[in-house]
């Protein structure tokens, strides 16, 4: 048993160091003749990335780690995730050297298969955008009458949700069924984070509505991040939740510029 254990536990940490290579070369950009022979034919990869990795609006066949695959001898899945950059995946790499699992539905969004895909890969934090919350929602409800038990959400279930507003209702939605939808607002300039709405210590004693009311807003900055609304004049404009006014982000992972284009 011992060798065993001791045979499984180096297989684990080979294939492990081999992830993370690969994970490394697919950020970098890499994929010469001789960054490929360092992996043996076989080789379990994963593709870490944003939409492009995932092929958003490319062809069948035609996103980058469908076509690898087609020129090397590498098992290579696609882990490309859309709206997601390349700090975030490369952040998911300390997940893999972690052991973590990570589970990763592919095309299959439908609302049934992704809830039919927690029952057999019960998450404990599961990411999407408000639109696939929405379709997944309306499917486990319809399903307590239609079909009593052929769903339920996975206990502790935490959720990050980006992309669009998230309304308040689908808030009060999940809420009955035990998950909290917490959101966050950032882009692509901003590496990707910049608000979060979680509970703040002045809400502790706050009711329901507050609570919900909250939920349903952008948050507050992330550590290291300024944000402020100007008008067209220039001047400051209230946080006030009415004001309307042009976002200006600051911080020592926030987009300074464009290439070949200067400071925005």
């Amino acid at each position: 048993m011992k060798e065993s254990h001791a045979t499984l536990c180096a297989i684990a940490a080979t294939l492990r160091l081999r992830l993370l290579l690969l994970a490394v070369a697919v950020l970098a950009g890499c994929g010469n003749a001789t960054q490929q022979a360092a992996l043996p034919a076989g080789s379990a990869v994963l593709a870490f990335g944003d939409s492009i990795t995932f092929g958003t609006g490319a062809a069948p066949g035609e996103d980058y780690p469908t076509r690898l695959a087609a020129l090397s001898d590498w098992q290579i899945t696609n882990a490309g995730i859309p709206g997601e950059t390349s700090a975030e995946a490369r952040d998911r790499i300390g997940a893999v050297m972690a052991g973590s699992k990570l589970v990763f539905p592919g095309p299959h969004l439908h609302a049934d298969d992704l809830l039919d895909l927690m029952q057999l890969e019960p998450p404990t934090l599961a990411l999407g955008v408000p639109t696939i919350w929405l379709t997944m929602i309306q499917a486990y409800e319809r399903a307590l009458t239609e079909q009593p038990g052929r769903w339920t959400m996975p206990q502790g279930l935490r959720s990050l949700v980006g992309g669009a507003a998230v309304p308040e209702s689908l808030i009060r939605a999940f809420d009955r069924h035990g998950v909290w939808l917490q959101q966050g607002w950032g882009m692509t300039e901003t590496s990707p984070l910049a608000t979060v709405s979680y509970p703040r210590v002045e809400l502790q004693g706050a009711g329901a509505d507050e609570r919900y009311r909250r939920a349903a807003m952008a948050g507050v900055t992330v550590p290291l991040v300024d944000l402020r609304l100007r008008d067209d004049e220039g001047a400051d404009v209230p946080h006030d939740g009415r004001s309307m006014g042009e976002i200006q982000v600051r911080g020592p992972f926030i987009t300074g510029a464009y290439h070949g284009v200067g400071s925005p």
